[in-house]
């Protein structure tokens, strides 16, 4: 399974490679540049996305909606806030 991860904090980059680690069978991309990331998810077509909501100056649904079709996604957020919104 390919999957990228974009979150600006490298604390919770690394909880989600802890946890791809633990999972096994997982090709991991991390990225804290939202740009960078979402161009890889671009060319790529991941299969799994994990992107904050809260990128500094970047909203993450908003980045969402250009996400491949085959691409699917988990919303990362410390913020109780954009509950509402991930959904």
């Amino acid at each position: 399974m390919t999957v990228i991860a974009i979150d600006d904090e490298p604390l919770a980059l690394s909880i989600i490679r802890e946890f791809c680690q633990r999972i096994g069978d997982i090709q991991l991309q991390t990225f804290t540049d939202h740009a960078a990331g979402m161009a890889v998810v671009a060319v790529e077509c991941p299969d799994l996305l994990f992107l904050d909501i809260r990128l500094g100056s970047a909203n993450g649904v908003i980045l969402a909606r250009t996400l491949p079709e085959s691409t699917s996604l988990v919303f990362t957020t410390a913020y109780t806030e954009y509950a509402f919104d991930g959904f």
